[in-house]
C-alpha cells in the first residue's frame, strides 16, 4: 500500500481514534488506470477458458 501511495495511486487517510483506522482511496490517476485493468482482466479470463482453466468468476 505504502508503494501505491508513493507513486500518487492511493490516498491514505489516518484518523485518530482508538483503535487506529486507516481508510484508502484511489487518486485520479489510478482512476484512469480501471478501464485498462479490465481490459487486462477480460483477456486473462478468455486465456484462461481458451485453456481450459477453470475461472471461477
Amino acid at each position: 500500500m505504502r508503494e501505491l501511495e508513493e507513486k500518487n495511486m492511493i490516498k491514505r487517510h489516518a484518523f485518530l481514534e482508538k483503535p487506529p483506522r486507516v481508510e484508502y482511496q484511489l487518486t485520479d490517476k489510478a482512476e484512469k488506470a480501471l478501464p485498462v485493468i479490465d481490459q487486462l482482466t477480460e483477456y486473462g479470463i478468455f486465456l484462461m477458458e481458451e485453456a481450459d482453466i477453470d475461472t471461477c468468476l
